[in-house]
């Protein structure tokens, strides 16, 4: 898994994307809508975690509608936890910097360009 995401990483620099990674899983994005999480976690809790308040939650079923008024909660536990990695040394954006998640980035850029 960490050598197919290193090479997603080089494709997006070589063809000038902006990688945005999240660690453990995109469940860890969609936890941060509800709680603050800080401490490592594996994809398989993080789904467990999230059914507390998505039921019904399964990898594939479109929760937009759930998450989306939680947003901002979710973008100022991101922030607050990258920031919390990069104090700590961690870089943000390597499989081992878990948890992290960058999805922030992207749901900003969006709403700042609708």
């Amino acid at each position: 898994k960490e050598s197919k995401i290193k090479e997603a990483i080089e494709l997006c620099n070589k063809y000038g994307i902006i990688p945005i990674t999240s660690a453990p899983s995109i469940e860890l994005w969609y936890l941060l809508h509800f709680e603050k999480h800080s401490s490592y976690i594996t994809g398989s809790k993080a789904e467990r975690e999230l059914k507390k308040y998505i039921k019904n939650y399964e990898k594939g079923l479109d929760v937009y509608d759930k998450l989306l008024p939680f947003v901002k909660n979710a973008i100022i536990e991101a922030k607050d936890l990258e920031n919390k990695n990069l104090k700590d040394g961690k870089v943000i954006g390597d499989i081992n910097t878990n948890p992290n998640t960058e999805m922030y980035k992207l749901v900003e850029y969006l709403i700042n360009h609708e």
